[in-house]
């Protein structure tokens, strides 16, 4: 893999970031997989699900917009902060809880 040979050693994924990588679907195929896989590995070690990109860990059904990318980035970001509750991440995003968890719905967000 090339984000091996670019950091000279093995790169450690935790179990929840395999899962997630492992479920996305790659329209690049391996190359975008291997593309994401190296960037990460550059600044991370071990690759957790929480340095993941808000892609991989939603599965919308449609091409989003820059606004609805944005949106969805920003809940994958509060929701990724283990010390918020439900309640705290939809504050942060500026939503009600009712309305975050549609949101999470429709971009297809894993919450772990």
């Amino acid at each position: 893999m090339a984000a091996l040979r670019a950091r000279g050693r093995e790169v450690d994924l935790t179990p929840a970031a395999e899962r997630a990588l492992s479920d996305h679907r790659w329209p690049g195929n391996v190359e975008q997989l291997m593309q994401v896989v190296k960037k990460l590995a550059r600044r991370h070690d071990p690759i957790d699900v929480g340095h993941l990109p808000a892609e991989v860990l939603s599965h919308g059904r449609h091409r989003l917009t820059r606004l609805e990318t944005f949106e969805r980035d920003e809940i994958v970001r509060a929701l990724n902060d283990p010390s918020l509750t439900m309640a705290e991440a939809a504050e942060r995003v500026g939503l009600s809880r009712s309305t975050l968890y549609r949101r999470i719905a429709q971009y297809g967000i894993r919450v772990r």
